[in-house]
């Protein structure tokens, strides 16, 4: 069975607080992000309880190109301002699926995580950016033979 889920709004990575100081700028945003993919989550998956088997995810992360100042052309990769890295923004959203769509993410098998660079305004001018997160349960006879092509 899949799940999926699109959330509106620019991907944000995960990051860490040292727990020294006041809350940094980037956990701040981190910890937004991850309220609204928890709402969608909430508003969509309803009162069914968190999965219990394991999971696949795929995960594409819509990320609004940066404007360009006149004369100025696209360089790949993107590096201007912040470049997210892939493999945080895929935490963020593994840690935000807890106790919503899965009861942890140890559930995680496997993972496939990509940026998609769009159109500032996609989908819309309002809100750039979007994340969809594909949740995929897998039955244990699926892991068993997977295993065994491997030997």
């Amino acid at each position: 069975m899949t799940y999926t889920f699109v959330i509106p709004g620019p991907p944000t990575p995960w990051t860490v607080w040292p727990r020294r100081g006041p809350l940094p700028p980037a956990f701040e945003r981190m910890q937004a992000y991850q309220h609204v993919i928890q709402l969608y989550l909430r508003r969509e998956w309803g009162d069914q309880p968190p999965l219990s088997d394991a999971v696949t995810l795929v995960i594409d992360f819509h990320i609004p190109l940066p404007r360009l100042e006149t004369g100025e052309k696209y360089r790949f990769p993107i590096r201007r301002g912040h470049d997210p890295d892939v493999t945080n923004l895929v935490k963020a959203c593994e840690d935000a699926l807890q106790g919503i769509v899965l009861v942890n993410d140890a559930q995680v098998v496997s993972c496939t995580g990509q940026k998609r660079w769009c159109p500032a305004d996609y989908p819309t001018a309002e809100n750039p950016g979007e994340t969809v997160i594909r949740v995929r349960t897998v039955l244990w006879y699926e892991q068993v033979m997977a295993f065994r092509k491997e030997e």
